[in-house]
């Protein structure tokens, strides 16, 4: 008896193209990528075209890779990764608080996550999701105006947000066409930075001189009986 065949990775359904012209918009904000300190998340496939970077894939339920872990246990410290990328890591998860809520809490103040997601009000949405059903995968495309939204709750503040790719599919469907920048375009980079950590310098606090109890002081009532 012959086993399924598995399903089809993302990368099957989101054109090469596109996936290229997303990692090459990303800067190199820091130096971070190029000194290998950028995790990156992805489904498997995409994730397979990424290097210099801690690289995890998606899965059904829980992140692989170079490390296995859930998507509510990052197994990094707080405030201690300078960027994060989530590819298209988001599109098809049913619940996006866990993860998110972790790369709120590993990335350092003042990083930077990026978020790259399929437009889900664009024209590429359909023939994507056409493509996906194929597949027998499901695409959940989210808003990045609701995105950015919850990323403010969990203390990042969104700072950009870019379409990249062309508006319409075409007969190309490397995703390339009209270049980048403007609304409704096959897919977005989101990107958001956590506050930077604030000292706020202790005030020395001034004491206010204290008259003596009982009067005078002994040495001044012995000045003022000499007298």
């Amino acid at each position: 008896m012959s086993s399924a065949a598995p399903p089809h990775e993302l990368d099957a359904i989101l054109p090469a193209g596109l996936l290229a012209l997303e990692r090459d918009w990303l800067p190199e904000a820091d130096g971070a990528a190029a000194n290998g300190r950028t995790l990156w998340i992805a489904p498997r496939g995409v994730a397979a075209r990424v290097s210099a970077a801690t690289v995890l894939e998606c899965g059904a339920s829980e992140l692989g890779g170079c490390l296995r872990c859930l998507p509510a246990a990052l197994p990094f410290g707080d405030d201690g990764v300078p960027r994060i990328v989530l590819q298209h890591a988001l599109d098809e998860q049913l619940e996006l608080l866990p993860l998110l809520g972790e790369c709120a809490r590993v990335l350092r103040p003042g990083g930077e996550l990026v978020v790259f997601g399929i437009e889900p009000i664009s024209a590429w949405h359909p023939w994507l999701r056409a493509r996906a059903r194929r597949a027998g995968r499901r695409l959940r495309p989210r808003l990045p105006a609701r995105l950015g939204a919850l990323l403010r709750r969990l203390g990042l503040d969104p700072v950009a947000c870019q379409g990249l790719g062309a508006r319409w599919p075409g007969a190309r469907d490397d995703g390339t066409l009209a270049g980048t920048g403007g609304p409704l375009r096959a897919v977005y980079a989101l990107r958001a930075r956590k506050a930077s950590a604030t000292v706020i310098p202790l005030r020395p606090r001034v004491l206010a001189p204290q008259p003596a109890q009982g009067g005078l002081m002994p040495a001044r009532r012995e000045m003022a009986g000499a007298a």
